[in-house]
């Protein structure tokens, strides 16, 4: 039965050894390093168990979208724990990115981090708005500015064609640069 799900590893690592897994629309849903829990024939690389599921300790990270395939969220293993996740919640308004909010575990004495001694106990959890994105009403792509975390305000500048070209400061240094060529 083909459910549509593709593995593919790349042939040269960009930085680990990964392996990348896409949904039947070839959005990527699953990155694992150094599967396992998967079998491969060594004369193909095919993978020979494609039902089976990598463990916690391998899982990168893993990808969710809505119904218009946008990016909805990310759940990566928090770090520093065996069995917890820390989860990314995007919220858009039409097509523009509007938050980001972050679910973390709270790991310490009053709960969370489930390391053996805490089996009954149910994980609490922190909630983090960690960016908000202010637009225009005009053009959609008209980026205005970014608050972070600790309610930074960091101002987008645009060229002509309102490519965002740099991120400033409030004093108005350049943080972040991007260039763009001619094609």
């Amino acid at each position: 039965m083909d459910d549509g799900i593709r593995w593919y590893r790349p042939s040269v690592p960009i930085n680990r050894h990964c392996w990348y897994r896409y949904d039947a629309w070839n959005r990527l849903f699953q990155v694992v390093e150094h599967p396992r829990a998967f079998a491969f024939d060594s004369m193909t690389g095919e993978m020979t168990t494609p039902g089976a599921l990598p463990a916690f300790a391998d899982v990168v990270a893993v990808f969710a979208y809505d119904s218009l395939g946008r990016l909805a969220g990310r759940q990566a293993p928090y770090p520093g724990t065996t069995d917890e996740w820390r989860t990314e919640t995007y919220f858009y308004d039409g097509a523009r990115r509007i938050a980001e909010r972050w679910k973390d575990p709270i790991i310490g004495n009053n709960g969370g981090g489930n390391n053996g001694f805490q089996q009954n106990q149910q994980t609490q959890y922190e909630i983090n708005t960690e960016r908000e994105y202010v637009y225009t009403p005009g053009y959609i792509d008209e980026f205005v500015a970014e608050y972070d975390a600790d309610g930074d305000h960091w101002p987008v500048l645009q060229d002509a064609n309102s490519n965002a070209i740099a991120m400033t400061d409030d004093a108005g240094v350049v943080v972040r640069q991007r260039v763009y060529s001619p094609y």
